[in-house]
């Protein structure tokens, strides 16, 4: 596996938790430890949706994403 695309549902937030669960789990795989990931927001453009910040957040990846002008280096 060279990288992993993992979606989440933006207006579905009853399921971040679920969703924070599956990707904590990848992301500790030793198989996957130097593998890129993509995360992406689906149906972020819908009203109520959450923002890309609060994504980050539900997912405890605030600290620890690129995008937007924004530099990760671990």
């Amino acid at each position: 596996v060279d990288s992993v695309v993992y979606l989440v549902d933006a207006y579905d937030k009853e399921r971040f938790a679920e969703s924070k669960k599956e990707l904590d789990a990848l992301l500790s795989n030793e198989a996957l430890a130097n593998v890129l990931f993509l995360i992406l927001g689906n149906k972020i453009d819908i009203p109520d949706a959450a923002s890309e910040d609060e994504l980050r957040f539900h997912l405890g990846l605030t600290n620890f994403t690129t995008g937007k002008g924004k530099d990760f280096k671990a």
